[in-house]
């Protein structure tokens, strides 16, 4: 049995606000499980993991620069990989499904509007929710460092379906909601791509 300690990197296609989070990684543990019958050809494969991140304005005194930002990833994978074993490095491939789900909250200033003979600023709160299932290929190298301990190193092809739905409604700064205002879009979207570097992990071995 090994257990990994595995930050991750992961492939969607998200609105332009939240391109800054495209490549954040994934941080997670995977357990690798070899019976008997397999041990040193082959292992089982379980893994999860996420990432949180938000970012808040501080300048109070520029409205149009306010905004709330919230970033959550949760991800799991299993799957099977073969093992081919030279002294300390060991060669593998194999396949993993995958699910993942991703959400972003986006509070902020977008312009003033006049209204009964006073101006008010508008704020607008988006919420997009992302989810994917796939499978991903993927080929690793890993270098014992002790009897229990090594590093690996890991590429994989990402193939996904996914579920997009964005959630969005304005409101003025004194708290009264637009309306109408409340929007919702949903589209579904798939795709490949290639990540040369998936996880790089540290590997305990029991």
């Amino acid at each position: 049995m090994q257990m990994n300690l595995k930050p991750y990197t992961y492939p969607f296609y998200a609105n332009y606000r939240y391109r800054q989070f495209d490549n954040l990684p994934v941080y997670g543990l995977q357990l690798k499980y070899s019976p008997k019958p397999l041990r040193g050809k082959g292992s089982f494969r379980l893994q999860v993991g996420g990432n949180l991140m938000g970012r808040d304005s501080v300048d109070l005194d520029l409205p149009d620069r306010y905004y709330k930002q919230r970033h959550y990833t949760y991800m799991v994978r299993t799957g099977y990989q073969v093992n081919r074993t030279f002294n300390r490095v060991r060669l593998y491939y194999g396949v993993d499904l995958h699910y993942q789900q991703i959400q972003y909250n986006w509070d902020g200033f977008t312009h003033l509007s006049y209204s009964q003979g006073r101006y008010y600023r508008v704020f607008k709160v988006e919420t997009l929710q992302i989810h994917q299932v796939g499978i991903m290929p993927m080929v690793g190298v890993s270098y014992c460092l002790t009897g229990r301990l090594s590093v690996t190193w890991e590429a994989s092809l990402a193939m996904f379906n996914g579920f997009k739905q964005n959630k969005s409604w304005h409101y003025f700064n004194d708290g009264i909601v637009v309306h109408p205002s409340y929007k919702i879009q949903k589209s579904d979207e798939h795709g490949i791509a290639f990540m040369p570097i998936s996880s790089i992990t540290l590997n305990i071995h029991f």
